[in-house]
């Protein structure tokens, strides 16, 4: 999955391949899944980049809240490590360095 940039939501340890279903970015379905580096797992989703200080408040309070809403769900199964709202990468081969670090 390499379209466009990746919106990063945390970290989990987990070897399995996961996947955590549909979501709703910019009026769009899309999905998180995990871009992983042995034994750890980015939760990241497909986007286009966003200055989100450039676009309205009330459209970055709902996606703030859906942010928060899939690490939540993760957290109900997996210790999570969350990622700061607005974390983008370019390509999963950076989501797998951050990985690395």
């Amino acid at each position: 999955m390499e379209d466009g940039w990746k919106h990063l939501y945390g970290v989990i340890e987990t070897p399995e391949n996961l996947n955590f279903g549909p979501i709703r970015v910019e009026n769009q379905e899309g999905e998180v899944y995990l871009v992983t580096h042995k034994e750890l797992s980015a939760m990241v989703s497909n986007t286009p980049f966003m200055d989100y200080k450039a676009v309205p408040k009330e459209f970055v309070i709902r996606r703030l809240l859906d942010h928060q809403k899939i690490i939540e769900q993760v957290m109900d199964s997996y210790p999570t490590i969350p990622f700061k709202f607005g974390s983008l990468a370019h390509t999963e081969k950076e989501v797998k360095q951050i990985l690395v670090q």
